[in-house]
């Protein structure tokens, strides 16, 4: 199921991976939830990224280095500035995820492209 909601993502098909991955939602796992997250953000869906990983958090699945990668592209596509540096604090004061270059490139391109 998890290669079902990430190969539709990542055709843009949003609709059909949220379907698959509701009906797995009670054996969902990290992996499932990275999927739907970084789908929306790659697909221009960046307050459904940021929906879902509420609602990860909510279900109390913890989010790893891939989810924030997601989510903090979401804020970056998306002009959310102030979200992208709270959710860079919260993986690392929070989740004591060590940031690594891909999430520290992610919040230089957040905050250049939006003149930071």
């Amino acid at each position: 199921s998890n290669t079902l909601i990430d190969m539709y993502a990542k055709c843009g098909d949003m609709k059909s991976s949220s379907q698959v991955f509701d009906e797995m939602r009670r054996r969902s796992n990290v992996v499932s939830w990275n999927s739907m997250i970084n789908g929306y953000a790659k697909n221009g869906y960046a307050e459904d990224a940021l929906k879902i990983f509420d609602s990860m958090r909510q279900a109390h699945i913890k989010p790893d280095e891939i989810t924030f990668l997601g989510v903090l592209t979401a804020c970056s596509h998306a002009g959310k500035v102030s979200d992208g540096q709270k959710v860079f604090e919260m993986m690392i004061c929070q989740y004591g995820i060590e940031a690594r270059v891909d999430h520290v490139a992610c919040m230089v391109d957040l905050l250049g492209r939006w003149g930071y």
